[in-house]
């Protein structure tokens, strides 16, 4: 899923990329053998006038057969997907890098793909760079495929102009694309064919834009019939909250992207070519299972564990400033993409994750997660409790996109859960295990950028992520709430659950089957909305990450720094007096048996009034030597003010 982004002053211009609650009708598949001789007349019949159809469109559309041989590696299987070839007048000049974007906005994103489009041609003159972007609009034959060109009108190419008035024209740099945008042979195609007329780039950088939701099974019963010869095996995993999936798509049928189908999509047999940086413009993509899945397809991946809000800052990612060269390595340019994406969504006081991950690490990082697995398997059931426990206090992220990150989202920071295996569990082989994976892990994600604070579509809730990773894994370690999607977690599914033990470490702590499910007929229904906490009886203390403050900003090595807070009050009928803020280096647990940070020191807040706001006094800190640091406040240690909400009293961010 990605999620709505909101500007500062809280209108909901920016579109969510959120799962939608969408009710299915079963598909019905018939096998041919319960055809009796009449259905089977009928059948021919019907298959005639298909192929006559079909001459006729093909007669119509002349573009649909040739080029298909030329854009496909010869070592694929052949294509069956009706998606147009491109033909133009003349070939581009081979780029040192081509940008491909493929936006799904079949769906509430549709105009937030707009703006993404409008964007990228506000720097479709950077001359070191060669963009296409494919966008699938809300309705039927809107799917257009750009080759762009500069402009800065913002509203221009839409849903009702796409050749703007004349400056894209059909067959020269705009084609019509097929509507099912989330099969993954559109996907092959599009990547093939604007490679087959840009030369052989030095670096291919793909962006996969829309919904997104982690890894997803291909549910057979949910699935259309597929032949022996289907060359993209495991799709499509349909779009449910219950299922995921990646690239949403409503037109002309339900579908998206299970984790196998998008590996079979980008593989270089396919695609003839391996692709340099592989950006998931969505959410919950930087998952382990995504990531292994993917680990032959792209040499870096650029995605966030959490929601993925919909900035789309796609004008300055494709600028001559941040792309200054056709040589810039991909590892740069990635880098630069986070910190732009970053300092739009701090600005706007939004909370995030993302990270770099080095895919070809992927094959030692899953031997490490063996090992930890195969480690754990080992120590059940003496400390199946104990790290029950340790997966519930790990950083996790919102699996259920509820808006609400506790105990029942099952995607867990791998990083932060392998930390507290190494500090929660005393034998020695489980610490070596936990420690080993922690080393690969640093290794993998090249870089990460974090930054927790407040949804806006969920104003009660305060994200944070101490001591994060910045890749999750499905860790459904909890009794209170088993989840029945546990049971397609499996080989059947996903690659990592072939060829690694992650799955069984499952199976052996749950020791019995996954429930039946789902819980519910078709699309489960949202949650409740969560109602207004404005009534003067709702006591809450809280704060945001970026109103804890250091000063100075980038603390300096032997020189001191002050700490203070920010402290907002809802709710209440009387002030309050000498709140208490306690600071950290590190995070402060609340269970002492996996550790703590080291306490800075206490301040005070003299008094609050409700609905008050004030700033806690100055604790100083020297850091001791260069590097990042986090920095935690806990709010009213001791409880003294009754809350409604204790959940949000620690505050986390990290210095450099």
């Amino acid at each position: 899923m990605n999620c709505e982004l909101q500007i500062a002053i809280h209108s909901p211009t920016e579109r969510s990329m959120m799962p939608l609650s969408i009710r299915l009708g079963r598909i019905h598949t018939y096998h041919r053998s319960c055809l009796n001789t009449a259905k089977q007349a009928s059948v021919v019949v019907a298959s005639l006038l298909f192929l006559l159809l079909m001459s006729l469109w093909g007669q119509k559309n002349a573009v649909f057969s040739q080029a298909i041989q030329e854009a496909t590696p010869k070592e694929s299987t052949p294509l069956t997907h009706s998606t147009p070839i491109l033909q133009s007048s003349a070939k581009s000049a081979p780029s040192k890098t081509l940008v491909l974007i493929y936006a799904v906005g079949d769906n509430d994103l549709s105009e937030s793909m707009l703006r993404l489009l409008n964007n990228a041609e506000r720097s479709a003159d950077n001359p070191n760079l060669a963009i296409w972007m494919m966008l699938d609009g809300p309705g039927e034959q809107d799917s257009v495929l750009y080759q762009l060109q500069p402009d800065t009108d913002p509203n221009c190419p839409s849903y009702n102009d796409f050749s703007c008035g004349g400056r894209y024209s059909e067959g020269q740099n705009r084609w019509q694309w097929s509507e099912e945008s989330a099969r993954p042979e559109s996907i092959t195609q599009f990547v093939t064919q604007t490679l087959a007329l840009n030369g052989d780039p030095a670096q291919l950088i793909l962006a996969l834009v829309g919904h997104g939701s982690g890894w997803s099974p291909q549910r057979q019963e949910e699935a259309q019939v597929q032949s022996s010869e289907d060359p993209f095996p495991g799709t499509p995993g349909w779009w449910q909250p219950k299922y995921g999936g990646l690239l949403l798509d409503l037109t002309p049928q339900i579908s998206s992207l299970s984790t196998a189908a998008l590996g079979e999509a980008l593989n270089p047999e396919r695609l003839g070519r391996s692709i340099d940086l592989l950006y998931l413009d969505a959410c919950s993509m930087s998952m382990f299972e995504v990531a292994y899945e993917l680990r032959n397809d792209a040499h870096y991946l650029l995605a966030s564990p959490n929601w993925g809000w919909a900035a789309f800052p796609y004008d300055q990612f494709l600028s001559a400033d941040t792309i200054p060269s056709g040589d810039l390595d991909v590892r740069t340019i990635a880098e630069s993409w986070m910190s732009i994406e970053a300092n739009k969504l701090i600005s706007d006081h939004y909370p995030f994750t993302l990270a770099l991950t080095d895919l070809t690490q992927m094959a030692q990082l899953r031997a490490a997660t063996d090992q930890l697995a195969d480690t754990l398997r080992q120590t059940l059931p003496t400390n199946r409790a104990m790290l029950g426990t340790l997966a519930s206090q790990s950083a996790r992220y919102d699996r259920d996109y509820d808006g609400i990150i506790d105990r029942w989202d099952s995607y867990v920071d791998l990083a932060d859960f392998a930390r507290r295996v190494e500090g929660g569990l005393e034998d020695a082989a489980s610490q070596s295990a936990a420690q080993q994976l922690q080393t690969v892990l640093a290794t993998a994600i090249v870089t990460q950028t974090i930054a927790g604070g407040t949804p806006w579509n969920f104003p009660d809730q305060v994200w944070a992520w101490p001591n994060a990773g910045g890749m999750s894994i499905y860790l459904p370690l909890n009794r209170d709430a088993d989840e029945w999607q546990r049971k397609d977690y499996s080989a059947n599914a996903l690659q990592s659950a072939r060829d690694g033990a992650w799955d069984e470490l499952l199976e052996s702590w749950w020791d019995t089957d996954a429930p039946e499910g789902p819980p519910c007929e078709g699309a489960c229904p949202p949650p409740a909305p969560i109602p207004p906490q404005d009534s003067a009886e709702n006591e809450d203390l809280y704060s945001y990450s970026y109103h804890l403050f250091s000063d100075p900003l980038s603390p300096h090595v032997g020189e001191q720094t002050n700490l203070f807070l920010t402290l907002h009050r809802q709710g209440g009928k009387q002030t309050v007096e000498d709140i208490k803020v306690r600071f950290f280096l590190g995070y402060p647990y609340p269970n002492e048996a996996v550790g703590s940070g080291t306490l800075l020191g206490e301040s005070e807040i003299r008094f609050l009034n409700p609905r008050g706001s004030d700033q806690s006094t100055l604790i100083p800190w020297t850091p001791e030597a260069a590097g990042a640091y986090t920095i935690c406040a806990r709010i009213d240690p001791t409880k003294r003010v009754v809350e409604d909400n204790e959940a949000n009293n620690v505050i986390c961010r990290t210095v450099n």
